[in-house]
């Protein structure tokens, strides 16, 4: 027996993406969501192909980061978080969303959980 495809999740890491395109040229940004399992010291492979839109037409995002880059820090929020040997505890986003010449601002944030 079997699992049909899409019933499944890869075993192990697995690399998430989430990111913002701006907009250009009258076309509206969007937000990008991307996973990809991650073989043990190897760089995660996703391709453009990979990615899924989770909301079209925004026209700002901005992400930060709540945690401490060093041990011995208390924790504060970062505008860019480029420490790979430690994650953030919260990872918030603002964007600002387009509807139809109306900007709403959707304020969200997710805690990192490891294990």
């Amino acid at each position: 027996m079997t699992l049909g495809n899409g019933e499944t999740q890869p075993g192990g890491m697995l690399a998430v993406t989430i990111a913002f395109t701006a907009p250009e040229k009258n076309l509206a940004g969007a937000i990008f969501f991307a996973s990809s399992p991650v073989k043990l010291g190897k760089a995660p492979n996703a391709s453009a192909s990979d990615y899924q839109v989770l909301m079209g037409n925004i026209s700002d995002a901005k992400f930060s980061y709540f945690g401490s880059l060093r041990e011995d820090a208390l924790p504060i929020w970062h505008r860019e978080w480029r420490e790979a040997s430690r994650l953030p505890t919260i990872v918030a986003l603002r964007a600002s969303v387009d509807l139809k010449g109306r900007l709403e601002t959707l304020d969200l944030s997710f805690r990192i959980v490891s294990h």
